[in-house]
């Protein structure tokens, strides 16, 4: 394979770990879904499940409902199991 300025460059190749040398990934143990059509009280239900230990999955989407007039946002929202240091 030919670089830039014609270096030669070897092709990269992957390996996976050994299991043991892998890092234990966290898990989602939880999952729901906040919708709401208020922006402010979205944003209060968002902030105390992010006391009670979950995070914002990825960002809020939006709809529109026409025979209501209104949007309706929503966040999917996770709990993630914490490894103990005996599981590693």
């Amino acid at each position: 394979m030919t670089g830039r300025g014609g270096k030669n460059r070897s092709k990269l190749t992957w390996r996976r770990k050994p299991e043991k040398e892998r890092k234990q990934m966290n898990r989602i143990i939880e999952y729901i879904l906040v919708s709401h059509g208020d922006l402010t009280r979205m944003m209060e239900e968002v902030n105390k499940l992010i006391r009670e230990g979950f995070q914002p999955f990825g960002s809020v989407s939006s709809s529109y409902a026409p025979d209501e007039q209104r949007f309706y946002m929503f966040q999917a929202m996770v709990k993630f199991h914490e490894a103990s240091i005996a599981e590693g």
